[in-house]
């Protein structure tokens, strides 16, 4: 059996991918963290590493494998929170100042500093839908949404809508004058938040109308990683356009797309439940706005 360690070890080498890294930051030595990965392999009977690549790279099933992996360890991070009782679920009280849910490829962006800004937060990640299924049953307090400026949701009780913000492709810039459609994207091969992620539901939706079948390359969490992918030539992104620009005054070799056939927003929203403190709620608005440079 997979033991949680094991899961935690691995998620962990596979969003640094330096386990000299991974075992200072741990606190083991580097042999540790090798044996646990490799014990690991043998369970699931597959590589989860190329281990002749530099750097370190997860294989096209040790991908697959994190993802999974990223849900289960995200899943008992969340039953850590309550006690069963006759069959019940009850929750535990806890000493949290705030719950904030944030989306998976928002987490790297807004975590962060939700975090600096706050003594106690716990941040729990997820999809929108099942973020907002979180915040129904009191699991949190307040999460993020982003949805298309096409969809408009059913009840705006408690939804305040932060801003608007583009989303743009991303390629090396030595493909700005070659990609000019999103045929030209899909050909290359996109590289994208797994299911769930609206993004890449936009995006599927456009290509279906036009009789096209996305063409996935890689499906990474986060922009950061994403865009690094793009920077290897391993195909094309799409990102909100303020996360692109941070990345970018790093890494200035991407550019964006000029795609003719593609415009696309989301709207950004931040829903709480009834009675949040209103100054907690007014501080998060605060970071998220300025992140996405709504401010």
């Amino acid at each position: 059996m997979i033991s949680a360690r094991e899961l935690e070890i691995f998620v962990y080498s596979a969003e640094n991918l330096n386990l000299k890294i991974v075992a200072e930051n741990l606190g083991v030595s580097q042999s540790v963290i090798s044996k646990n990965i490799s014990r690991l392999e043998e369970k699931i009977g597959f590589m989860l590493f190329d281990r002749k690549a530099r750097p370190l790279q997860l294989t096209p099933l040790g991908h697959k494998f994190y993802f999974k992996a990223f849900h289960v360890l995200a899943e008992l991070k969340q039953l850590s929170n309550f006690q069963f009782l006759n069959e019940n679920i009850q929750e535990v009280k806890t000493d949290f100042d705030l719950r904030v849910g944030i989306p998976h490829t928002l987490n790297s962006s807004l975590s962060p500093y939700i975090v600096d800004a706050f003594e106690q937060v716990e941040i729990v990640n997820g999809w929108g839908k099942s973020l907002i299924l979180l915040l129904n049953d009191h699991e949190i307090d307040t999460v993020v949404i982003l949805l298309p400026t096409s969809q408009i949701p059913d009840s705006k009780e408690n939804w305040s809508l932060l801003g608007t913000v583009p989303l743009v492709i991303i390629g090396r810039k030595e493909m700005v004058r070659e990609y000019k459609s999103l045929d030209d994207c899909n050909r290359t091969g996109w590289v994208l938040n797994p299911e769930g992620c609206g993004f890449r539901v936009d995006l599927n939706n456009r290509l279906m109308s036009q009789g096209k079948k996305l063409h996935i390359r890689h499906e990474i969490f986060g922009t950061k990683s994403q865009l690094d992918f793009v920077e290897k030539y391993e195909g094309i992104g799409l990102v909100p356009q303020p996360f692109f620009e941070y990345y970018n005054e790093l890494n200035n070799t991407l550019a964006v797309l000029d795609i003719q056939d593609f415009r696309s927003e989301m709207y950004v929203f931040l829903v709480a439940r009834p009675n949040v403190p209103q100054d907690k709620l007014s501080k998060v608005m605060e970071i998220i706005k300025h992140r996405f440079k709504f401010d």
